[in-house]
């Protein structure tokens, strides 16, 4: 005889704020942050209505903020992919509790592929899944220049003019790969920033029409049961931009040219923000490793074991290629 699911008290009493085929039918089971870097938490369980997840965004995160966001995923009905929130008894999408917003949402299936193992078929899927998204979210706000784009030349202008300096100051002589590979990037840095900011300046102004976007695109965001797309997760930093911003981001991901050429014929749209692509991705892959060794040895942030020196890795490698 299968006994009654253990439920912590307060995981008892947030569950209840939901329907009933919501409510854990197997013992609900911890996801820590799955990987993330946000601070957010996750609990996956069982319920008559299938597997359910759990998600508690980052603290000090609003509700406001949360608000919007779910009112985007609201218009993406279409994307049986996309895991939109459940509305609790009073219809509301999102919980506050213990000073946590909180939001439940269909588990979705599928398993994240590092780019090594993206074959062209999952390439086009993605791509054209993306596409599937931005249509959905409309194509009409503001005529602005790119957040992005003036956030990424801000985040460079910072470290060319000092901020190498104190990224290398807190790295120190620290033993161990974690500090040698940190340091490894604070040598090569300098001239591929110098390089990304001359790409990026000239369109710091440059007039593109805002619109929801990712914002945070990444292979381990889209989730394949073979070539299919069982899920496309983490919504977290969504916010107005141009859509080349999501595309920009995954590029550096994947990094063959047969890819991402295929890429932007299965994405299938060309405007003039097309020429933010390229200069983005360069911003975006040189700062991969800044952001590591901030989070490593000025903000001492707790990760999964092996994450740091994965990250910081990967942010070597990325800036190294960045002007292949």
């Amino acid at each position: 005889m299968v006994g009654s699911p253990v439920v912590p008290d307060w995981l008892r009493a947030l569950t209840r704020r939901y329907p009933r085929w919501a409510w854990p039918v197997t013992s609900p089971q911890p996801l820590g942050n799955a990987g993330g870097r946000s601070g957010a938490v996750l609990w996956k369980w069982g319920a008559e209505s299938g597997e359910l997840l759990l998600r508690g965004w980052p603290l000090g995160v609003a509700s406001t903020r949360v608000r919007a966001i779910h009112a985007w995923l609201g218009a993406l009905g279409h994307c049986s992919f996309v895991p939109r929130p459940i509305a609790g008894d009073r219809g509301e999408t999102w919980q506050e509790l213990d000073g946590r917003v909180w939001q439940l949402e269909p588990w979705m299936k599928g398993v994240a592929r590092p780019a090594a193992e993206w074959d062209l078929p999952h390439v086009v899927v993605a791509f054209r899944a993306l596409r599937q998204v931005h249509d959905g979210l409309g194509e009409s706000g503001p005529v602005s220049s790119s957040p992005a784009v003036r956030q990424r030349l801000a985040e460079i202008r910072g470290l060319l003019g000092g901020g190498i300096e104190q990224l290398r100051a807190a790295v120190g002589e620290a033993p161990g790969p974690e500090a040698e590979t940190a340091r490894d990037w604070l040598r090569a840095a300098p001239a591929r920033l110098m390089a990304a900011e001359a790409r990026l300046a000239p369109l710091e102004r440059f007039p593109v029409r805002l619109r929801p976007c990712l914002r945070d695109c990444r292979v381990e965001h889209f989730l394949f049961e073979g070539e299919r797309l069982g899920g496309l997760v983490d919504y977290g930093a969504m916010d107005l931009d141009t859509p080349w911003v999501d595309l920009a981001r995954l590029f550096v991901d994947l990094d063959d040219r047969l890819q991402r050429q295929l890429a932007l014929e299965a994405y299938g749209r060309a405007d003039a923000g097309l020429q933010l692509l390229e200069p983005l991705r360069l911003a975006a892959e040189v700062l991969i490793g800044a952001h590591w060794i901030r989070w490593a040895f000025v903000e001492r942030r707790r990760f999964e074991t092996g994450a740091v020196l994965a990250g910081l890795r990967y942010g070597r490698e990325r800036l190294l290629s960045a002007l292949g």
